[in-house]
């Protein structure tokens, strides 16, 4: 059972510029601003808040984040303003509280459903957070806002749980936050596909109760060697979540005869680069390595920056994955932005070579106590029916409605942001939600290649003007 003291236990082991006063002023803050509020499972709010932040301290938050996480809902669900929050924590907290209601909003216009470019709305939420725990609390929101979904309809655990793929298990390994991503996935495949998920789960359990007592003798045997050598290694198990193995089903069955060989294994943690190819030989001369499944992303880093050695291995007829790794590398891999920050997302082929490292540059700068903005040359606009819209920054309504369609673009008469009238050539900024009005017979005037930004808009226009 979480509780405060529970809490700050486990914060104070791992933090040693722990700061327990400002925690617990956080907690009072929050069960007084949520006195008497419950969640629809019958829980006081003050018990989710906990949660929350709990589950942050498994990934060695600061106080400033785990005080952020206990107060992240006072702003919506309690009479406190952002500026009454500022006077009490300070800036840092009221802003990082603040930056959870623009994600909120922005993932909640999305809707859901096919055919909506998620990349497009997922690059919009990160281009409205200026310091990664925002979206680091957010996860662990979602996290806990699945374990107790139960008392929603099907239809909104449905909802709900297809976010998980389309925002926030991509947002997650972007952020580095492999255990968070496998959390959410796992939960969300339970809801939408509760058969496999079960069959699933029974061959995991069934593969690891077979391999466990090979798993136990590797260990032995490889922990022996090494001690002999005077290699330094901590040797751990570790066992891959369902939705992994699910995703993966394939491969094992075309490429290991169906043997899930990675399932349960052993990960290898020592002190040194050197020490690990050392590691490596070691395991080599022991046992019968498959090289078709080696990796050496230490050699070769995966585009997200990820490090450690993968070798499989054929023991007592079973295939036993080892991955060997540094510490530094163990606690990059663990606990993403709190030990290391990088940017990465599968299948972003659109994504220059070049931008991406400006992308993981900028996470890295932020490491170091600066400002995040990942995408300072473009801005992300909302349609009014929750479509995202990618545009350079200073695009104006004129350049975002011949985004949406030229003719919308020939017909613009006027825009509206968030609902309030504006100036054909105000400068557009992300997260609005823009609704053009239109006119028949309008046509574009000259006077709109003096301020828009776009190619298209520029093109459209002087086709027009021009005759």
């Amino acid at each position: 059972m979480v509780n405060l003291d529970t809490l700050l236990q486990k914060h104070q082991e791992y933090d040693q510029g722990a700061d327990p006063d400002l925690i617990r002023r956080a907690y009072a803050f929050a069960e007084v601003a949520h006195l008497g509020q419950k969640r629809l499972n019958g829980d006081d709010e003050i018990t989710h808040l906990l949660k929350v932040a709990d589950y942050l301290a498994d990934y060695r938050a600061d106080s400033m984040t785990l005080a952020a996480a206990l107060l992240h809902d006072v702003l919506e669900e309690s009479d406190i303003d952002r500026r009454t929050l500022g006077k009490e924590f300070g800036e840092e907290i009221a802003a990082l509280v603040d930056g959870l209601t623009v994600v909120r909003a922005a993932s909640g216009r999305s809707g859901a459903g096919k055919g909506r470019n998620w990349e497009n709305l997922r690059h919009l939420i990160l281009a409205s957070i200026h310091d990664p725990r925002v979206m680091v609390i957010r996860l662990a929101d979602k996290i806990h806002n699945l374990r107790t979904s139960a008392v929603l309809t099907e239809e909104e655990r449905r909802i709900s749980a297809q976010k998980v793929f389309d925002i926030w298990a991509p947002l997650a390994a972007i952020l580095g936050l492999y255990r968070f991503k496998s959390e959410m996935e796992d939960l969300a495949f339970e809801i939408l596909n509760p058969q496999d998920f079960k069959k699933i789960k029974s061959a995991v359990q069934l593969e690891s109760g077979k391999m466990g007592q090979v798993i136990d003798s590797v260990s032995k045997k490889l922990s022996a060697e090494l001690n002999s050598q005077k290699i330094p290694a901590e040797i751990v198990s570790r066992t891959k979540h369902f939705f992994g193995v699910y995703r993966k089903m394939a491969r094992y069955e075309s490429h290991a005869g169906g043997k899930m060989f990675d399932v349960l294994g052993l990960r290898v943690i020592s002190d040194s680069v050197e020490n690990c190819y050392r590691i490596l030989d070691s395991a080599r001369k022991i046992w019968k390595e498959i090289p078709d499944f080696f990796d050496d992303y230490i050699a070769h880093p995966k585009p997200n920056g990820y490090q450690s050695i993968h070798a499989v291995f054929e023991v007592g007829g079973q295939m036993i994955e080892i991955q060997i790794r540094t510490k530094q590398m163990h606690e990059e891999a663990e606990y993403g932005l709190a030990a290391h920050s990088v940017y990465k997302e599968k299948g972003d082929r659109h994504i220059a070579a070049t931008e991406r490292i400006r992308l993981v540059e900028s996470l890295l700068d932020w490491g170091k106590g600066q400002e995040l903005d990942l995408f300072p040359d473009n801005v992300f606009i909302f349609t009014p029916k929750g479509d995202v819209k990618v545009l350079p920054k200073g695009a104006t309504p004129v350049d975002f409605a011949f985004a949406v369609h030229t003719q919308i673009g020939r017909q613009c008469a006027g825009a509206k942001a968030n609902g309030k009238i504006i100036s054909l050539d105000y400068p557009l900024k992300t997260g609005e939600v823009i609704e053009i009005m239109t006119a028949k017979g309008r046509k574009p005037s000259v006077d709109w290649l003096r301020f828009v930004k776009t190619d298209h808009a520029r093109s459209e226009i002087e086709k027009v003007v021009r005759g």
